[in-house]
């Protein structure tokens, strides 16, 4: 390996060291509102669906 090419490795791995916990944070609350508006649309389909069927 040339000292360009570890330079490049030991930066990438201080960017993700750095960055890595953020990054993290941000995917488990993408995720997390994710489930919660599919959560709330099941219930809403739901009940949409429970009062066609009364009619």
């Amino acid at each position: 390996m040339t000292n360009h090419q570890i330079e490049a490795v030991l930066t990438a791995a201080a960017v993700a060291r750095a960055y890595g916990p953020d990054v993290r944070r941000l995917v488990r609350r993408v995720l997390a509102a994710g489930v919660r508006t599919g959560a709330s649309e099941l219930v809403r389909s739901r009940r949409e669906h429970a009062g066609e069927e009364e009619r």
